[in-house]
């Protein structure tokens, strides 16, 4: 079975899985939480996927399945934004790519929409090549105008004091034991 298709064939488990409305559990934390990123991390590995939820991820997958070939995310205006970030002890994300890479490295406008996010995040893989691994929505704190951090699914999205950004990531496209929503995979290569 090919790397690209298991993820949608999870997927497609799940939404099996989660036809009689029950809530079903995220993957289970792969370590104590110690700081504050760890604890957010893991927080949102905690979280119960429901078959809304389950809907809107399969949605997802197949809106920016495309992008596996990341020429075609270039030729479609996706810009590298550098550098590949990662973790020591939660793990990587990867080089993020944004459709307005040129403009605030891709930061948002400080709105959010799950349809929308502002980065593709491709995985280093061994061979030197990347991988389509997950989305990454941002909003910058200066453009957000809440009185708390903007959500998806009732979750909030995390501080990155670094950026001054609030984000969110969606491993829809590779497994994170740490959570599909967490910021961190533990699976993604150190840069």
């Amino acid at each position: 079975m090919s790397t690209h298709t298991l993820p949608l064939v999870v997927l497609a488990g799940l939404l099996t899985t989660a036809s009689d409305d029950r809530p079903v559990p995220a993957p289970a934390p792969a370590t104590a939480a110690t700081s504050a990123a760890q604890a957010s991390d893991h927080a949102h590995g905690r979280v119960e996927l429901t078959p809304h939820m389950l809907r809107q991820l399969a949605a997802l997958h197949e809106l920016f399945a495309k992008y596996h070939d990341l020429q075609t995310a270039i030729e479609n205006g996706y810009g590298f934004v550098g550098p590949c970030v990662s973790d020591p002890v939660l793990g990587g994300m990867g080089d993020h790519y944004s459709r307005s890479a040129n403009d605030d490295f891709g930061r948002g406008d400080g709105t959010h929409s799950v349809e929308r996010p502002q980065y593709l995040v491709y995985a280093p893989q061994k061979d030197g090549s990347r991988r389509l691994a997950a989305l990454d929505y941002t909003v910058p704190y200066e453009k957000w105008q809440g009185d708390k951090a903007p959500e998806f699914f009732g979750i909030p999205f995390t501080r990155n004091d670094g950026f001054g950004v609030w984000m969110f990531h969606i491993w829809v496209f590779q497994h994170n034991p740490a959570g599909i929503f967490a910021n961190f995979n533990p699976n993604v290569p150190q840069c």
